[in-house]
């Protein structure tokens, strides 16, 4: 048995359930119960639930720390002493990686990490690097605030929460497009509309020719990326629209391991562009969809890449340079058959 069985066990004991019992009420298969009393581990997704309907965290199911206040009359010290390892390791927890593989990335030793798990407090400058790592603050790595709101910030987080219900509200439906519109879709990313409707063919441009002047289906596949994913079908375009980006990205260097290393490039998340390139489901079903509009702007704006790149793959000048161009060029030439009329008159 393990570690976590003990744990999980006595947790059940002292709410007087049964450990089949609570995975029942929990959604959860008694073949995995039995799975985990012969040694197998649960998912990050599954320990997560269990510590919500313990009221538990983490580090109470999967670490053997005698501070533990599991019976009545045991010391709580431990619980109180550590929030920092908490919240480290559920941190750890939810991007799906080890203590020990992000203490290597972030320059700090196993032998600290596990002086942090008996205890002992990061220095200031490992809880900035954690901090900067998961993008959090210090003071909620070391206090017991459940929600990372960093005071001199705190008028606009709740400025931020108050502007959501608005852009709820704001989001469009996806509605049917057109066969004329997926063949003109098709065309201006350099795909075959049998690509577009299904997310299990991967993407390779084509050889047909980019129309660079075709504004209106330009704006028309933006507009895709702001729309709810409400269909199959749309879904499914998204979905493809979002792997071309990825593909034009790549080329660039901006692979997707590279994007989710680089802490300069968050506002997208992790797990979308881990299924986007692997086309393997996420366990949370809210993750496997294309990227939205909003997303699409923060890769534009960290890469320097157009939106016109990301879709075509052509480096040429921003499309709507070449349209201001066309613009001075059309009046050049109004101009000039004006002062021809006038010659004329005059001749």
């Amino acid at each position: 048995m393990s570690v976590f069985w003990d744990n999980y066990s006595m947790l059940c004991e002292s709410n007087n359930q049964t450990p089949h019992g609570v995975a029942k009420k929990l959604g959860i298969s008694s073949s995995a119960v039995t799975a985990w009393k012969r040694g197998g581990m649960p998912s990050g997704k599954t320990i997560l639930q269990l510590c919500e309907y313990f009221n538990k965290t983490p580090n109470n199911l999967l670490m053997n720390d005698e501070g533990d206040d599991f019976n009545e009359g045991k010391s709580n010290c431990n619980a109180n002493t550590n929030v920092f390892w908490n919240k480290f390791f559920t941190l750890c927890l939810t991007h799906k990686r080890s203590p020990n593989s992000i203490g290597k990335e972030i320059g700090i030793s196993s032998a600290t990490i596990t002086t942090w798990k008996n205890n002992r407090m990061p220095t200031g400058e490992s809880l900035k690097s954690v901090a900067q790592y998961f993008n959090v603050s210090v003071e909620y790595l070391i206090t017991d605030d459940e929600i990372d709101i960093k005071p001199s910030k705190k008028r606009t987080s709740f400025v931020k929460l108050d502007a959501l219900p608005q852009r709820w509200e704001s989001l469009r439906a996806g509605n049917t497009l057109s066969t004329n519109e997926l063949l003109k879709v098709a065309s201006f990313v350099q795909a075959d509309i049998a690509y577009l409707c299904n997310d299990s063919i991967r993407y390779s441009a084509n050889s047909s020719t980019v129309n660079k002047y075709d504004f209106e289906t330009y704006e028309l596949i933006l507009g895709i990326f702001d729309r709810c994913a409400d269909s199959i079908l749309l879904k499914s375009i998204q979905i493809q629209l979002s792997r071309i980006v990825l593909f034009w990205l790549e080329k660039k260097g901006f692979d997707v391991d590279s994007i989710v290393l680089d802490k300069q490039l968050s506002g997208v998340s992790d797990r979308k562009l881990l299924f986007l390139k692997s086309g393997v489901a996420d366990p949370e079903s809210a993750y496997n969809f294309g990227l939205n509009f909003t997303e699409l702007d923060v890769l534009r704006e960290k890469t320097g890449l157009s939106f016109f790149y990301m879709l075509t793959g052509i480096e040429e000048l921003p499309i709507i340079t070449q349209q201001n161009e066309n613009t001075e060029l059309k009046k050049e030439i109004a101009e000039l058959k004006t002062r021809l009329a006038k010659y004329e008159k005059t001749s």
